[in-house]
């Protein structure tokens, strides 16, 4: 099964599964990893490319609610094109195993311009793996499958 293949099964098996099925991490696993996701919103909310390219994985591979599959430039210039995103995440949490996350928490983004501003309600799914880079680990976004909430 190929790395890419892995992680869409470990996603999906995240929202399938209930908390309990996903062991929590470590207290330090947990602090490192809260951090790498703040670290991930701060940089979408300022529309920081270089931070962002940082912060998410070579072979990083984002699946839209409508099955849309997005690599890796294409998420960062999305999200660092334009206008700084604008969003709300409420009732995260963290689970996983040894070097892998996972994140689940809803988002609430407000999209379009001044005459067409909207909500839009999500549920996101993201996968973090700890990453040996130049001496200590760090950890990075992956994975993200995201669902529309009608």
């Amino acid at each position: 099964m190929s790395r890419r293949a892995l992680l869409s099964a470990a996603a999906l098996l995240a929202v399938v599964l209930s908390a309990s099925a996903c062991p929590p991490l470590p207290a330090a696993t947990a602090a490192q990893v809260n951090e790498a996701v703040a670290a991930v919103d701060d940089a979408i909310r300022r529309s920081h490319r270089a931070v962002l390219e940082n912060l998410v994985a070579p072979d990083f591979e984002q699946v839209l609610g409508n099955g849309e599959r997005v690599d890796r430039r294409r998420f960062v210039e999305a999200l660092t094109t334009g206008p700084a995103a604008q969003f709300n995440v409420s009732r995260l949490r963290l689970c996983g195993w040894h070097d892998t996350a996972i994140v689940t928490f809803d988002a609430e983004f407000v999209v379009g311009d001044e005459a067409t501003r909207r909500s839009v309600s999500t549920f996101i799914v993201n996968i973090y793996r700890r990453q040996p880079l130049q001496g200590e680990p760090r950890w990075q976004l992956a994975f993200e499958q995201i669902g529309v909430r009608r």
